[in-house]
């Protein structure tokens, strides 16, 4: 590690550049700083200079988990075949099960009555992110909401019945297996607590994960759950994986350092969000779920400490 003696030297020659290098505690590079925040960092003592050339800083007091990183960085900063992970996350709709046309379909089914006319799946698909009640709630209104989301939950159950509703083949074997190697498994997803529990009950696969997080009426909170779950489990971010399929996740897991799994395999997925994942979570998108199944059965493996009983 460079000199502190310099560093002020050497700062100064890099004000015609206007970023510096920026890495944590653990030698994880960060977003980039100015030159004049180094400089700063420098004198307050929270950080040293690494390394002259290129003119790079170490922080001592912030981890990559600790900090907020843009999406492009995530991809680029977890190599994946060094990756240990003890605990999978899982989204449902297009990452375990081909819904989301369906989905859409019963939306617009539920909706119709109360709406006087079809809605456009474009008309749906803008309020994405939010569970089906808070989607529900802005196309229906406050009055119409409750007799809409009761016709879309008898939908839902009656497309489960039916069989429509079914995961990807190899879904229940691969957690199953990840659950006999100790892995520490959950789902994340936007969906509702109703439609979430039906479904996991209906796939058989509640006795295998460790909880269930769903989504918010108002707004996306998956990095909230993230966060939340490595706080509950004594997890180091990096000690994670997510598995999703839209930007949405990834930008979630980019701002919890979370390393990301984009699940490419869903017939029919947007060409333009596939485009954007490939571009920014380099070599961790998987146009094939078993080719994923395998990477993850390799790279997981139980905690040695026990996870906290269930309340």
């Amino acid at each position: 590690m460079a000199s502190m003696q310099t560093a002020d030297h050497n700062a100064n020659s890099n004000q015609t550049a206007e970023r510096v290098q920026v890495l944590d505690a653990n030698r994880c590079l960060l977003m980039p700083c100015h030159w004049s925040r180094a400089k700063k960092l420098l004198k307050q003592g929270r950080a040293a200079v690494f390394r002259t050339r290129p003119f790079t800083i170490i922080l001592k007091d912030r981890t990559y988990e600790d900090s907020e990183v843009q999406p492009a960085l995530l991809g680029r900063h977890f190599k994946k075949a060094d990756c240990r992970f003890k605990c999978a996350c899982f989204d449902l709709d297009g990452t375990l099960c081909d819904s989301i046309a369906l989905c859409l379909e019963m939306f617009i089914q539920a909706l119709a009555p109360c709406c006087g006319f079809e809605l456009s799946a474009q008309q749906v698909i803008e309020h994405f992110g939010l569970n089906e009640e808070g989607i529900i709630k802005r196309l229906a209104g406050p009055e119409q909401a409750a007799p809409a989301l009761q016709r879309f939950y008898a939908l839902y159950a009656q497309n489960l019945e039916q069989g429509r509703l079914t995961p990807f083949a190899g879904v229940p074997e691969l957690i199953k297996a990840l659950h006999d190697k100790g892995v520490l498994l959950f789902v994340i997803t936007g969906k509702g607590r109703v439609t979430t529990d039906l479904t996991l009950k209906s796939w058989g696969l509640e006795p295998y994960l460790l909880e269930s997080r769903c989504g918010g009426e108002l707004q996306l909170n998956k990095a909230a759950h993230l966060r939340e779950l490595a706080a509950k489990y004594g997890l180091k971010c990096r000690e994670m994986v997510y598995v999703g399929d839209a930007v949405s996740d990834f930008e979630a897991c980019a701002r919890t350092g979370v390393p990301c799994i984009s699940a490419l395999w869903q017939p029919g997925q947007d060409s333009q969000s596939a485009a954007y994942l490939r571009e920014h979570n380099p070599g961790w998108c998987f146009s094939r779920f078993d080719k994923a199944a395998r990477y993850l059965l390799s790279h997981c493996s139980a905690p040695q400490q026990q996870a906290p009983e269930q309340q």
